[in-house]
């Protein structure tokens, strides 16, 4: 068994003197992080993948200390391959990796990460840069502050990020795909072509708000923008058409306080001008909407409509109501999407049909109606919905309800221990309804509604049902009359699904709000993999060929180097020259610093220390170790990869 030495050595750079010696510089160690970069928000930041052109990939890094390199993986799940956003001004961002909190920045044209200190080479432009077929906002360039003209750009051959003059190419166009964002108000693929997904606020500046005043203003102004409530707000005496949500925003909750009251949020100006167009391109995240009032005829507010929006994603929210169920009286709903009838409010949108729509880890508690959205004229090819991971608590009908539309929904949790439950989730007349492995408790018989005729048809693959909230599950094989063939995993979108058996215990632990960062899971996540029993990869984006390793350098055999660390003018030495294995090898001038190579084949040498008769000890990574900070030592040469090194030439006089 070896022994491991911690080293001070953990560097992959040469320079070569002019005397023809090699010198090897010092890496910073990686650092350890004893947290998420964005535990030290006071909310669930927005985070993002940045999805490289057309492909499966998304850019990622090397290691997590200071200088490591961009680079890409296929989705991992990991922090590493997460971003967040430093708003600087209009146009103009700090790129930060969740799992360091370090910058993207440009180290002389190449890629890397390190630490913010607001250097003009740390800030980027962000800019559209094509549109998808209904001229939402696709792809983005990223350029320089600096200097405009240089763009990241993605190199498959040695899987590098580097900087380069834009040319439009398809690997220097980049999709901003929200973190857990899935479905059709995803990135995804429809019977017109590839769609943008949903950013919501993500290219906008943040502002805080702790009065319901104030977040009216918010949601008032024009531009792309995150509004975090760090308040319980109430907006029972703000009129209708002071609740507008404008374009490209989200309104996301603190952990310490985020309860909206009686909010009779909108996305249209409820006057019915035509000049005013319903707003798109909203998120609505980690918020509390609570129903507490009824008017004088008994009856509860809508807290949400969505007229004719499109791109709308509701993620991490409770709903809840507060009064008794009352279905004569009470037809107000957590959500309404649908368009405005003709003669009433915006009717003159009635042609607008709403469409991709996301509905993810909420948590739904007491209402009668809940949920409802579709169409109210005769289009069905649009109103293309997705829900996921949702509780639904004490619910009694419409959860949810679709008509004129598609609907996917998927490991959905339905519990009810009340009395007077109706149907669960409806397919309305002109509604495709899909269902997977959901989990019903105390709704036998009340399940489904639709399948019936032609104009819903219906289809359900490995539900569960059970008799009440302590009765075990059974499957219930749910067929239909009108069935359809439909199958969102190689049409539409990537997705996963969790056992029917396993959806109550994923959603108690997962749906709803949350009071801090370690809470808001995704199933997209690497620590929830183990939950995962099926999985469809985005069925549009490429696999590309992405070669790892890079070219290396043909060196000398004949002579005997000494590697220089280009920053401490120290030596690569092996420890009091002691010709033993498991020797630690270090930076310094008093031990043995001569070093000969043997090639090893495929760009790599060994590399024998002068210590003993000079061709017994070759430098070692212990045990073959990837962690970053590893020790390395000598050892006997057993001809395995941990004892085989490439130089790289950089280009500058440095390997």
């Amino acid at each position: 068994m070896k022994k491991k030495i911690k080293a001070l050595l953990t560097a992959a750079m040469m320079c070569i003197s002019a005397a023809g010696s090699v010198s090897l510089p010092m890496a910073e160690e990686a650092e350890t992080l004893t947290a998420e970069a964005v535990s030290s928000f006071s909310y669930p930041v927005q985070q993002f993948r940045m999805g490289i052109g057309d492909t499966n990939r998304n850019i990622n890094i090397s290691g997590t200390g200071s200088g490591s390199a961009l680079n890409s993986w296929t989705t991992n799940g990991e922090d590493n391959e997460k971003w967040y956003l430093n708003y600087i001004s209009a146009g103009v961002y700090e790129i930060v990796n969740s799992a360091t909190g370090y910058v993207i920045t440009n180290n002389n044209g190449k890629a890397v990460i390190s630490p913010d200190v607001d250097g003009a080479n740390q800030r980027w432009n962000i800019t559209a840069v094509q549109q998808d077929f209904e001229g939402y906002d696709l792809y983005y360039k990223i350029t320089s502050n600096a200097d405009s003209g240089l763009a990241l750009t993605f190199n498959p051959t040695g899987n590098t990020v580097t900087l380069g003059s834009y040319t439009g190419n398809i690997y220097q166009k980049y999709k901003l795909n929200l973190d857990g964002l899935e479905g059709f108000a995803a990135n995804a693929k429809v019977d017109g072509g590839e769609k943008a997904g949903t950013i919501g606020g993500l290219l906008g500046e943040t502002v805080f708000v702790d009065t319901t005043e104030e977040c009216v203003e918010a949601m008032k102004r024009t531009e792309p923008l995150t509004i975090v409530v760090t308040a319980n707000l109430e907006f029972n005496n703000q009129p209708q058409e002071d609740q507008k949500i404008e374009d490209n925003k989200t309104i996301v909750g603190s952990y310490s306080a985020n309860i909206i009251y009686n909010s009779r949020w909108r996305n249209d100006d409820f006057y019915g001008d035509e000049s005013i167009a319903p707003s798109n391109n909203i998120v609505m995240r980690n918020l509390h909407f609570r129903a507490t009032e009824l008017n004088s005829n008994g009856c509860g507010v809508i807290l949400v409509y969505i007229y004719c929006g499109r791109n709308i994603w509701f993620d991490h929210n409770d709903f809840s109501a507060s009064f008794s169920h009352n279905r004569d009286v009470e037809v107000g709903k957590f959500i309404w999407i649908n368009t405005p009838v003709t003669n009433w409010s915006d009717g003159c949108y009635n042609g607008i049909s709403p469409d991709y729509i996301t509905i993810s880890y909420n948590h739904f508690n007491n209402r009668y109606w809940t949920v409802a959205y579709g169409t109210q004229n005769t289009e069905t090819t649009r109103d293309r919905t997705t829900l996921m991971y949702n509780k639904w608590e004490n619910c009694a009908r419409r959860t949810p309800q679709i008509g004129n539309g598609t609907g996917h929904v998927y490991n959905s949790y339905h519990t009810y221990s009340i009395s007077d439950p109706s149907q669960q989730i409806i397919a309305g007349d002109g509604c495709k309804m899909l269902t997977e492995y959901c989990y019903f408790e105390g709704l036998t018989g009340l399940e489904f509604a639709g399948g019936g005729s032609s104009s819903s048809p219906f289809r359900d693959t490995g539900s569960v049902s059970a008799a009440n909230t302590s009765s075990s599950a059974s499957a219930m094989n749910k067929s239909f009359t009108y069935s359809h063939s439909w199958t969102p995993g190689t049409e539409n979108y990537g997705y996963s699904l969790i056992s029917a058996a396993d959806t109550k215990s994923f959603c108690n632990s997962y749906s709803g709000s949350v009071t801090k960062l370690s809470d808001m899971k995704y199933i997209t996540d690497s620590s929830l993999s183990s939950w995962v029993k099926t999985k469809y990869p985005c069925p549009f984006l490429k696999d590309i060929t992405v070669t790892d390793a890079k070219p290396g350098a043909v060196m000398n055999t004949d002579v005997t180097y000494a590697f220089e660390n280009a920053n401490s003018g120290l030596y690569l030495e092996v420890a009091d020259g002691t010709a033993a294995s498991g020797t630690n090898v270090q930076q310094g001038t008093t031990g043995a610093v001569g070093w000969t190579l043997e090639d090893a084949g495929d760009g790599y040498y060994y590399m024998y220390s002068e210590v003993g008769d000079g061709k017994t000890y070759c430098l070692d990574l212990p045990y073959g170790s990837t962690e970053n900070g590893e020790s390395l030592g000598i050892w006997t040469n057993d001809e395995s990869d941990a004892r085989k090194f490439k130089f790289i030439d950089n280009g500058d006089g440095t390997y």
